[in-house]
C-alpha cells in the first residue's frame, strides 16, 4: 500500500476511533445515538475497508451487512433500540471481516462490565456518574452504544487495522 493510502488510513483510523468515542459519551448521556453521528462515522468506515490490505471490501461490506442484519433484528424483537441498530453498519465496516471475532469477544465482555457496573451503581460517589447507573438500573434501559463503541475500538486495534 502506498504512503498516501496508508495516510489516508491512518486518518480515518483516527476519524473512526474519535466517532466511536463520541457516540459512546452521548449514547451514555442521553440513550440516543443520533442519525447525523452514524453517517458521519460512514465516510471513515468506508475510507477504512477501502484501504484495509486484508480480506477485501466486499469482505467488510459483508462484515456490515452482517452485523446491520443482526441489529435489525434485535431491534425489532425490541431489544435495542434503533439508533443501536443503524450504528451496526459502519461499525461493521471499520472492524472488518478479519476483525469481527475480536469485537465479539469485546463486545460480550464491554456488556458484562455494564451490566455489573450499573447493578453495582450504588457503590460509586454520589454524583452525576452515579446517577446515570441509577437512572439504568431504575428503567432497565442500558446503553449499548457504549460496549458497541469500545468493543470496536479494541477490535480496530487487534486486527491491525
Amino acid at each position: 500500500m502506498g504512503v498516501l493510502l496508508t495516510g489516508l488510513a491512518a486518518l480515518a483510523m483516527v476519524a473512526c476511533a474519535g466517532m466511536f468515542l463520541r457516540i459512546a459519551w452521548v449514547d451514555f448521556q442521553s440513550l440516543k445515538i443520533r442519525n447525523r453521528d452514524v453517517l458521519y462515522l460512514l465516510g471513515p468506515a468506508l475510507i477504512l475497508a477501502a484501504t484495509r490490505d486484508s480480506a477485501g471490501i466486499l469482505a467488510d461490506l459483508g462484515a456490515a451487512g452482517l452485523l446491520f442484519a443482526l441489529g435489525l433484528l434485535a431491534w425489532l424483537l425490541r431489544m435495542m433500540g434503533a439508533g443501536d441498530a443503524k450504528l451496526y453498519f459502519p461499525l461493521g465496516l471499520a472492524v472488518g471481516w478479519a476483525g469481527l471475532g475480536a469485537y465479539a469477544l469485546g463486545l460480550i465482555l464491554g456488556s458484562v462490565l455494564l451490566l455489573v457496573v450499573t447493578k453495582a451503581g450504588a457503590i460509586f460517589p454520589p454524583g452525576r456518574f452515579r446517577d446515570r447507573l441509577m437512572l439504568f438500573r431504575l428503567r432497565r434501559t442500558y446503553p449499548y452504544g457504549v460496549p458497541m463503541s469500545l468493543a470496536a475500538l479494541v477490535a480496530m486495534v487487534s486486527a491491525g487495522v
